[in-house]
């Protein structure tokens, strides 16, 4: 999990802003995207989907040292803001042996393939059945597990990197200021509420350094 500050926190296409609902007025021939600014501190949260398995196995209870464990992307929000830190979660389950074989089976399977040492596709049977078809081939596997989490705050200021990800995937277009006008004689642009989801959240995570 990656925590990322996040300055954007609405887009319009084709439309604007409206300063009480937040939901966005479309114009008519209008083609423009405009981006709006967070009103208050707002963090994007990231998931990685990689499949990262490990047996202990041959360790004989020693600390396992110099394992890459996830790949970060250099997020950026764009030109204009400064999204100078990340906080990266990283979590470590204990699994079972036959959770393991399933899992390093999916990983095998889904994110190291295309060298001709891979081996050959095999049915990934996991312990999920579905009881109404015994034929019906599902995949998932269903257990308890322990699980460590360690958070790791990293200060981007002290890198220089010309390879960004930039969160729109393009640098933002903000609405240009303008004066009050009839009928609502509102200065504009607004600017957006950072809304609670799964992806966003405006709460400062635990082990934010900034």
């Amino acid at each position: 999990m990656d925590f990322e500050e996040q300055g954007i926190c609405a887009t319009c296409e084709g439309g604007k802003l409206d300063s009480k609902t937040f939901l966005c007025v479309p114009e008519r021939n209008s083609r423009i995207t405009y981006d709006y600014r967070c009103d208050n501190a707002c963090w994007e949260i990231y998931y990685s989907n990689d499949v990262n398995v490990f047996s202990d196995i041959y360790t004989n209870g020693r600390t396992v040292t110099a394992r890459q464990v996830a790949k970060i992307p250099f997020y950026s929000t764009g030109a204009g803001f400064g999204n100078q830190a990340a906080l990266v979660e990283i979590q470590q389950y204990s699994i079972s042996a036959n959770a393991y074989e399933y899992y390093k089976l999916l990983s095998d399977q889904t994110q190291n393939t295309g060298n001709l040492t891979d081996t050959p596709p095999a049915a990934i049977i996991g312990n999920v059945r579905n009881v109404n078809d015994a034929t019906e081939k599902v995949v998932g596997f269903f257990g308890a597990t322990g699980v460590s989490k360690s958070r790791i705050f990293i200060d981007k200021r002290q890198y220089n990197t010309a390879f960004k990800y930039l969160m729109l995937g393009r640098d933002p277009n903000l609405e240009p200021d303008s004066q009050p006008m009839p009928p609502l004689f509102e200065l504009r642009p607004p600017m957006a509420p950072c809304v609670v989801s799964a992806n966003r959240t405006p709460l400062r995570p635990e082990g934010w350094g900034l």
